[in-house]
């Protein structure tokens, strides 16, 4: 696509919810790491609607997204996320997004960053990005991926095992039908799940028993994913939408309000996973989803 020329086949809106969803999950994710660790190494903090985090050694969460969705950071704003990296001896890899502010390319390369990887559907030309020190410039992760070979740290499962692993649970726990099996022969004894929009589950029984009364309200709820999975490490993140409709039991394991049984509502939505696999099964799934969408639909906050 030539610079200046409009994107084709993209709902900009849309991309730029999804973007600012996946910088809130990457905030989320490092701080919950950060938060269970309690060692004070990693860190989160917000810079020019970026979130600069760190969470341990090679997490997917070690990076700063977001960054210019709330305007061109200054040179203090950059100052303070290179320190926060320096401090805990980490590199300095920023992820951009095309939603983001356009002048932020030229800004980092006068800092002396340079371009690592470029994964691009839809985007501006890249210019004036010329190796200089070793911290790294993502810009526009978006599929096609080409396909990881590493492995996860201390393991024998590779990456795209992990993939299999994940999408096996996509499709098994979320789609519709759903096998209920699955729970104790994918998710680990004390497996962490935990979703925006309900309460935290720890273990196999809390998240039987959440799946449970969620399709005992949505009896036709099902999820599928909306792109290829991303894998790095131990770490999968899928981007997934879906919905259902409220027919079945009252339910009330929302942020704001409840259902009585059968009012008809009906829901559809978007969200990104973030799930960590330990050992072949899943260890951790922590996911934002768009609650706001939801409330509205459910009819439990106002269309405005």
């Amino acid at each position: 696509m030539d610079a200046g020329r409009s994107p084709l086949f993209c709902d900009a809106a849309l991309a730029a919810r999804i973007e600012r969803a996946e910088a809130q999950l990457m905030a989320a994710g490092a701080d919950a790491a950060n938060r269970r660790r309690g060692d004070g190494a990693g860190f989160v903090i917000p810079v020019a609607g970026g979130v600069p985090s760190v969470a341990e050694a090679g997490s997917p969460f070690n990076k700063v997204a977001g960054l210019g969705f709330a305007g061109v950071p200054d040179a203090a704003d950059l100052d303070v996320l290179e320190r926060a990296y320096a401090a805990v001896g980490a590199p300095v890899q920023v992820e951009l997004a095309h939603v983001g502010a356009p002048e932020i390319g030229a800004l980092l390369t006068a800092r002396g960053y340079r371009l690592a990887s470029f994964e691009n559907v839809h985007g501006r030309a890249l210019t004036l990005l010329t190796p200089a020190r070793t911290a790294a410039f993502q810009c526009a992760r978006a599929s096609p991926r080409r396909p990881d070979t590493h492995h996860t740290r201390g393991a024998a499962m590779s990456v795209e095992e992990n993939k299999a692993i994940v999408g096996r649970w996509f499709t098994e726990f979320w789609g519709n039908p759903w096998n209920p099996d699955v729970i104790d022969e994918l998710a680990a004894p004390d497996i962490r799940f935990e979703y925006s929009m309900h309460a935290p589950c720890t273990g196999r029984d809390e998240v039987r028993a959440f799946a449970t009364a969620f399709r005992a309200a949505f009896p036709d709820l099902g999820f599928a994913g909306a792109a290829d999975l991303i894998a790095e490490g131990d770490h999968v993140v899928g981007r997934w939408e879906g919905g259902g409709t409220h027919t079945g039991e009252a339910f009330d394991d929302l942020p704001l309000g409840s259902l009585p049984a059968g009012s008809g509502k009906r829901m559809h939505f978007t969200g990104t996973t973030v799930v960590r696999v330990r050992d072949g099964m899943i260890a951790e799934e922590v996911g934002l989803d768009d609650g706001v969408t939801v409330l509205k639909q459910l009819g439990l906050i106002p269309q405005r």
